[in-house]
């Protein structure tokens, strides 16, 4: 296979049904021997096909999920087929739509997808298949003059049936942190051949109080199992966008990969300055007592000192699932 052949992208069938479909890649020239972040090419086509269906659906008046799921449901059906490998595909395009239809549909109603939120607050949608699994994300973000903070995360997927329930959701919500964490915080620079973040001092990660609260729901399905380690990161940072617009009115774009940020807005009015206190606020705001105790515990911090560690990670151990 080619240097960088993994970066082209299969979208053929299409996310949403369209007649026409056409696209090209173009292998950008680097310096740097690059390899495949986790997700691979889903991660930059997630956010341009998601990102673009919002710019769509805001252009058209039209509510962003109800934009989606009215493209989604022309699928079934979409062409008249002429001959069996046509009409192969033509199946192919209403099982996939038809399954990113039903976990829509889902995630908008387990996120109250209909419900106002209140000022500086706002929702973002988006769904993908991939790996023979399909997602549907809602984010709800707060921004404020000078950041924002991602609120809440409610994701519904079918990845066929389920062999691990608790490494399902943890596949998902780790995905969904990692993306994250690359769109607001991490970057490489290189300077005169060298890397210059050296250690996580200088290579800045998305910290547990920064993470949202999340729901996380699965299809129950007979059907072969399919992928799941790539479809939190994929929607990270699309959602993220999206419900930052809804907030703000402001749409995000990336910047040139050569300034190393991915959103440098994004980045610029993410809360770097970790608030503590403020976890435990937010986690009795969706009444989970759990996370309100796990708030205080980090509220209080783990101690240094040894005559009051045990008794530390005693308690973490009680409170965390």
């Amino acid at each position: 296979m080619p240097a960088h052949a993994w970066e082209a992208p299969d979208l053929d069938p299409f996310l949403y049904p369209v007649p026409d479909l056409g696209y090209t890649y173009t292998q950008i020239r680097s310096a740097i021997l690059r390899g495949a972040w986790r997700s691979v090419s889903e991660s930059f086509n997630g956010f341009i096909v998601e990102s673009f269906m919002d710019e769509l659906a805001h252009a058209a008046r039209i509510d962003p999920y109800l934009f989606r799921r009215r493209h989604l449901a022309s699928a079934i059906p979409v062409l008249k087929a002429s001959d069996q490998a046509a009409a192969g595909k033509e199946e192919q395009i209403r099982r996939h739509a038809k399954a990113l239809l039903a976990v829509l549909d889902q995630a908008a109603e387990k996120a109250d997808w209909h419900k106002p939120l209140g000022q500086g607050r706002g929702r973002g949608i988006t769904c993908w298949r991939a790996y023979d699994s399909y997602i549907a994300v809602v984010a709800e973000v707060t921004a404020r003059k000078n950041s924002f903070h991602v609120d809440r995360v409610v994701s519904v997927v079918d990845c066929g049936q389920v062999l691990n329930l608790n490494g399902v959701k943890a596949q998902i919500e780790g995905g969904f942190t990692f993306g994250l964490s690359a769109a607001l915080r991490e970057a490489i620079t290189i300077k005169n051949g060298i890397v210059q973040e050296q250690n996580f001092h200088t290579y800045q990660l998305l910290s547990m109080p920064d993470t949202p609260i999340f729901e996380t729901y699965l299809v129950d399905s007979h059907r072969d199992p399919g992928g799941i380690g790539e479809l939190g990161v994929t929607l990270a940072a699309p959602v993220v966008a999206n419900a930052l617009f809804a907030a703000t009115g402001k749409r995000l774009q990336p910047v040139s990969v050569c300034d190393g940020c991915r959103f440098a807005w994004m980045r610029r009015r993410c809360e770097t300055k970790t608030d503590r206190s403020r976890i435990v606020d937010r986690r009795r705001h969706y009444g989970d007592a759990r996370h309100q105790e796990r708030g205080r515990v980090e509220q209080g911090g783990i101690h240094t000192d040894d005559s009051t560690r045990t008794a530390d990670l005693r308690a973490l151990l009680r409170i965390l699932p």
